[in-house]
């Protein structure tokens, strides 16, 4: 999780100048890119304090989340491993901020689903989780390592923007 300044007027010295946002990027990701684009910004914050009650989620994120899980889940090594174990049914994507996969988990904390017919993840059958949820009190959206990975490399080059 990483909290971010960015500056919302070109006024010098505006107090309401800079917005807090958070996002899943890295510093050195957000360089590397140019900039901070939408794609990675989890939501901003309304009080300086970063509290929970405060935060406001990103559509735009959210929406490039789910495109990301769609697009490569039916070729994610983690998912073809589990799709394996079991025969027929729905395979729950699960945030990896969860503790406890095995155990119960949150409704908040799965990020959606993918068919899975005689032991393989069925194409584009991603179902999204409308009660998902970006940040919780067990903290921010965190992918599976093939899920940073293409996540990260599906996020657009910020041109002429820095944060």
């Amino acid at each position: 999780m990483w909290p971010f300044n960015r500056k919302t007027s070109n006024v010098p010295r505006d107090p309401g100048a800079y917005q807090h946002v958070l996002s899943a990027l890295e510093p050195a990701e957000v360089n590397a890119l140019g900039g901070l684009p939408g794609e990675a910004i989890v939501g901003t914050f309304l009080d300086p304090k970063h509290t929970l009650e405060s935060f406001r989620v990103n559509p735009v994120f959210v929406a490039f989340l789910h495109r990301v899980i769609s697009t490569h889940s039916s070729v994610s090594p983690e998912l073809a491993k589990a799709a394996s174990e079991m025969h027929t049914g729905h395979l729950y994507i699960i945030d990896w901020r969860t503790l406890n996969p095995n155990g119960a988990v949150p409704p908040e904390d799965i990020i959606g689903a993918i068919e899975v017919k005689d032991g393989l993840l069925v194409g584009g059958s991603y179902q999204p989780n409308p009660n998902y949820r970006v940040l919780t009190a067990r903290g921010m959206t965190r992918l599976t390592p093939h899920q940073r990975e293409a996540f990260v490399d599906a996020l657009p080059r910020v041109k002429g923007q820095t944060i």
